[in-house]
C-alpha cells in the first residue's frame, strides 16, 4: 500500500515536473535570445545615432556662403548667415522663405537625409 502511494506520487511529480522543468528551460533560453537580440539592436542603434551625429556636425560645420563664395557685404542679410547654428536650408525655411532651386540641388541640402 505504501509502495503504491509512493509510486503514484512519483508518477504525479514526474507528470507535472517534467513539463514544468521543460517550460522553465524554454523560457530561460528564449529570455537569453531576447536579451542578446535587444543588446545587438541597441548597439546598432547607437552606431546609427553616432553616424547621424557626425553627419549633423559636418552639416553644421559647412556653410553655404563659403561653398557658394557669397559676397561678404550681402552675407548679413542672408537667413543662413544669421542662424549659423542650424543648416542653411533650415535657416531659410525658419525665416519663412521658400527654398530656391539652387538650394534643392545643393550638396548641403542632400546631407539632411543623412543627418
Amino acid at each position: 500500500m505504501l509502495q503504491d502511494t509512493v509510486v503514484i506520487l512519483a508518477m504525479f511529480a514526474l507528470r507535472l515536473g517534467v513539463p514544468f522543468a521543460a517550460t522553465l528551460l524554454i523560457c530561460f533560453a528564449l529570455n537569453r535570445v531576447s536579451a542578446n537580440r535587444a543588446a545587438a539592436l541597441a548597439k546598432k542603434r547607437g552606431e546609427q545615432q553616432k553616424a547621424a551625429g557626425q553627419a549633423a556636425r559636418l552639416v553644421r560645420q559647412l556653410h553655404c556662403w563659403e561653398i557658394k563664395r557669397c559676397d561678404p557685404e550681402t552675407r548679413p542679410s542672408c537667413p543662413a548667415y544669421q542662424r549659423q547654428n542650424v543648416p542653411c536650408w533650415l535657416a531659410i525655411q525658419l525665416a519663412g522663405q521658400q527654398l530656391s532651386d539652387e538650394c534643392l540641388t545643393c550638396s548641403l541640402y542632400d546631407l539632411r537625409k543623412v543627418a
